[in-house]
């Protein structure tokens, strides 16, 4: 009987323990996960530059594609930096994308497009 109960002890702080670190793990992640979608955040002191490449494009307009790309692309994968791809790149993966992401109004893809354009390599 007491080889029972200390069996069901440390099994008991066995998974207590397995628990606390799936919370830590989880946890972790998360600011991990946020720190890196907030660097592909579009920010002022880039705009010139982002202007360069989408000419006349505003912040505003690159803060509302950066939050469709984010709610209708991570959904199925991970975000990719825009920087990972040339403007013409992004135009063939969006081809493939937009109707894989159900994204069928025009405004909705120009402000993706926009988006990853000026933030692209």
């Amino acid at each position: 009987m007491k080889e029972l109960k200390q069996e069901s002890l440390l099994a008991f702080l066995y998974n207590d323990g397995m628990k606390k670190l799936l919370i830590i793990a989880v946890i972790i992640l998360g600011v991990v996960g946020c720190a890196t979608v907030s660097k592909l955040q579009p920010k002022q002191e880039e705009l010139s530059a982002m202007q360069q490449k989408v000419p006349d494009v505003t912040l505003d307009r690159l803060v509302e594609g950066y939050k469709l790309y984010k709610t209708k692309c991570s959904g199925c994968h991970g975000l990719h930096s825009p920087r990972e791809y040339t403007a013409a790149q992004w135009d063939k993966n969006l081809e493939e994308m937009f109707p894989k992401a159900k994204i069928g109004d025009d405004a909705s893809k120009s402000l993706i497009r926009d988006y990853l354009h000026a933030k692209s390599k």
